[in-house]
């Protein structure tokens, strides 16, 4: 067992956490000291949802317009018109304490797109498990709003459990034919968890996507952590903006081809997406510079092909 007090700038979740997945793996020690930020939140942070995001390096924000939208950016299914499904996998570094499931939902009704989601990550010794609904809505021809409401538990083997929820807020809107243009909010209530009431992450995502061609989308992202300003607005933030840029070129309806980059680690990323009917089978792979790959997959099934406007 690796002692708590090796990481005493950690918070408490955060440093169960580590100690659960460094007993399988005591090589790891040194990376994590390394690698996990030095912050005052606990678990829940934000990752890429789905093979699709994840190939585009996390640029996303505007460009969350199918089923994985809701996890990003919930305004972005709004312009969806047909029912919709993805089931998702990955095993971060090969490792099978990281293990990550999703399931995600959409159903237009009422006008709205309703949305229902499902992750499950970690293993036996350290689990974070959500469960979310979300809604969508074109307010006017190029301006869509959407909400997500996710509940939350975090499981530590020897240590208990405790649950809290968490509200994302989005926009996304179409300023010209080849454009898009998205933003959201992660956790605005400030959900907390643990006896100590550590917080959980709250980021702020602006996104920007272009269409130069017709099957062609250029994605750029900024994310930042609200945190930081809620400490000190005028001080050095201790998380620096975050800079994420994704290409999606599409091949007919049969295909799609991806690449992404991101800083903090610097991160590549690539994918491909097969269709066939009403189904799609999506994959990606992201480097680390330390920790090694990263490889998604994700099958999903709707009733119609999906453009972006």
């Amino acid at each position: 067992m690796v002692p708590l007090f090796f990481f005493p700038c950690l918070c408490p979740v955060r440093l169960l956490k580590m100690e659960c997945i460094v007993r399988r793996h005591p090589t790891l020690l040194f990376l994590l000291i390394i690698l996990v930020p030095f912050s005052g939140q606990a678990a829940f942070e934000h990752v890429e949802t789905g093979a699709r995001p994840a190939a585009l390096g996390g640029a996303y924000c505007a460009l969350s317009d199918d089923v994985h939208g809701p996890l990003h950016n919930p305004a972005g299914a709004g312009w969806l018109s047909h029912q919709a499904i993805a089931l998702s996998a990955s095993r971060p570094f090969g490792l099978a304490e990281l293990d990550t499931q999703e399931l995600s939902v959409l159903q237009p009704a009422f006008g709205w797109v309703l949305g229902l989601h499902a992750r499950r990550f970690g293993g036996r010794l350290y689990r974070e498990m959500t469960i979310g609904i979300s809604g969508a809505r074109r307010i006017v021809d190029i301006l869509s709003a959407g909400c997500c409401l996710r509940g939350r538990q975090l499981a530590i083997r020897g240590y208990g459990s405790d649950e809290s929820w968490s509200l994302d807020l989005g926009l996304v809107a179409l300023p010209g034919e080849r454009w898009r243009w998205g933003m959201a909010v992660h956790n605005l209530n400030n959900g907390r968890l643990g006896r100590d009431r550590q917080g959980m992450p709250q980021v702020l995502m602006v996104g920007l996507a272009c269409r130069p061609e017709e099957r062609l989308w250029l994605s750029g992202e900024l994310l930042g952590d609200l945190t930081d300003l809620s400490v000190d607005p005028f001080g050095s933030p201790a998380y620096p903006l975050e800079w994420r840029l994704g290409c999606e070129a599409r091949l007919r309806n049969m295909a799609a081809l991806r690449l992404g980059l991101q800083n903090r680690p610097l991160r590549i990323s690539a994918g491909l997406e097969l269709a066939a009917g009403p189904l799609r089978l999506g994959y990606a792979w992201r480097s680390h510079p330390l920790l090694g790959s990263t490889h998604h997959v994700t099958l999903m099934a709707h009733r119609q092909p999906h453009a972006p406007k």
